[in-house]
Formats: C-alpha cells, structure tokens, sequence
C-alpha cells in the first residue's frame, strides 16, 4: 500500500478540509436581504420554533394557546408524518 492511500494521509486530508464544513452563521446577508425586501418580518407577528426534537408539538401547542385567546394562526412544519397537506395550516385546519 502506497502513503497517498494510507489510513492516516486520508485521515490528515480530512482534518485539513475542516474549515472549509465548518458552518459560519452570518446574519448580516439575512439583514440586507430583508431591507432590500421592505422588511416584511415587521408586517406580522411571526413565532419561530427551531431545535432538534419536538418541533412540530411544540408549534402545534403555541397554536392551540393562540387559538384559545381568539387569535388566527397559521403554521408550517416540515416533513409532514402522513399527508403533504399537513404541513400547512391556518386556524388549526390543514389546507
């Protein structure tokens, strides 16, 4: 076995590779983008829900609340379990 396909120059090359996957979040390019959009972040009240675990329970729960106040709602998950047009809702009703 020839060095340039030893464990170990593979393993190296992949070390040396290493910043070019490590992720850098920016948010300045997401700013720009909505200025030049009008910000239309600002037109409504908008809840975010991000993690790993529990997305889609959780949204579902701060719709419920919301609802029970008297509030419309409207709520995108992804992936969907069992059909595509659960993914979207509005008041609770899967469009």
């Amino acid at each position: 076995m020839t060095d340039e396909f030893s464990v170990e120059s593979v393993y190296a090359e992949l070390l040396g590779r290493a910043p070019e996957n490590k992720m850098e979040p920016r948010l300045a390019p997401l700013f720009r983008a909505m200025d030049v959009l009008g910000e239309p972040n600002k037109a409504f009240p908008i809840i975010h829900v991000t993690g790993t675990n529990g997305k889609t329970s959780t949204a579902r729960m701060i719709e419920a609340g919301l609802r029970a106040h008297g509030l419309s709602t409207g709520r995108y998950t992804s992936p969907h379990l069992s059909k595509v047009t659960e993914r979207i809702s509005i008041d609770g009703h899967p469009v």
